[in-house]
């Protein structure tokens, strides 16, 4: 038997809550070298391959190359890491995440500090951590770097709050302006039916009334304070869609985060300056700045929002670091 589901943790237990992971591995094919063991865990809503079967047809390149593989769907957020803690348990070798920048983080506090890879199919919104290591979206070709085997050193960043679990991210946290975009229930209806265009969509309609917020700083140690329209603390250059970088110099494999402040005032300063960022003229607006650090604290009079690659987590205060060749993935040309 092969793939993966959910079953009850015991027989006095019903709901979602009292459901845990189960994994059932493949067996290598007759005469195959010995391979990798590998969990592919996959959001079966997204993509172009939802079932079972889909999956199946797609890994059969791994399976031929004697990889034991078992492959798990996730059922509602949070799954990733409690299937990956799980299939390491089990003699995971590997772990394969089908999904977008969210769905990577998922699976990181489980992989950060270890030797096991992650391997990329990128079928999010964004995939910025699958542009920045230039894995393709064609999925076959994403594939591809995986089978080939070819693995490299990222660095992530961590995220603490008081009297939270530490998290960790890939592509950037965003403070201010970007987060409260992000808020209301309708975003995710957005994104099902318009990608990319929902974050377009809700940014100009906050734009219209959102107001930069008075942020106390602590850079490594020195602290400053700011009035800041939007503030990005970046692991990667891309920002959301190809075209746009806002912390052009930012690379996964320096050892600091990249953090990019606007300090726009009104709403026409707001769109010039996205505008600016757009057209590949970040540097030259007077709004923007930029710095670098290993650890970052923000802290404000009030509340202020912040995002982790494209999900809305909580408000300041917050402490962000970065964790230097934290993580190793699949990624081509290594």
């Amino acid at each position: 038997m092969d793939g993966g589901g959910w079953a009850c943790r015991d027989g006095t237990l019903d709901g979602m809550e009292a459901m845990e992971p189960r994994i059932y591995w493949t067996t290598r094919p007759s005469g195959a070298e010995p391979g990798r063991r590998a969990c592919l865990i996959h959001n079966p809503k997204a993509g172009p391959l939802t079932g079972k079967s889909d999956w199946d047809r797609f890994v059969a390149p791994l399976r031929a190359r004697g990889w034991e593989l078992a492959v798990v769907p996730t059922r509602q957020a949070g799954d990733g890491e409690v299937i990956a803690r799980q299939a390491l348990a089990d003699g995971a070798e590997a772990i394969l995440v089908a999904g977008g920048d969210g769905s990577m983080n998922e699976v990181l506090p489980v992989l950060v500090g270890t030797d096991v890879p992650l391997g990329i199919l990128p079928v999010g919104t964004a995939n910025v951590l699958a542009r920045e290591l230039g894995i393709t979206t064609d999925l076959n070709r994403a594939l591809a770097a995986i089978v080939e085997g070819g693995t490299r050193r990222i660095d992530v960043g961590r995220l603490m709050r008081p009297g939270e679990p530490d998290r960790f991210f890939c592509a950037m946290t965003g403070v201010g302006f970007d987060a409260v975009s992000m808020m209301g229930e309708d975003l995710r209806l957005l994104k099902e039916r318009l990608g990319r265009g929902a974050f377009a969509l809700t940014a100009m309609r906050t734009s219209l009334h959102h107001r930069p917020s008075r942020l106390t700083l602590e850079v490594d140690g020195k602290r400053q304070r700011k009035l800041v329209y939007m503030m990005i603390v970046a692991n990667t250059a891309f920002y959301g869609v190809d075209f746009l970088k806002v912390t052009p110099e930012a690379s996964v494999s320096d050892g600091v985060l990249d953090v990019a402040i606007l300090r726009s005032r009104s709403f026409l300063e707001a769109w010039r300056d996205f505008f600016g960022i757009a057209l590949g003229r970040v540097r030259n607006l007077p709004t923007y700045e930029t710095l670098r650090c290993r650890r970052l604290t923000i802290r404000s009079g009030k509340p202020v929002p912040f995002q982790v690659d494209g999900d809305l987590v909580g408000t300041t205060p917050v402490t962000l670091e970065v964790v230097p060749s934290g993580l190793r993935v699949f990624a081509p040309g290594c």
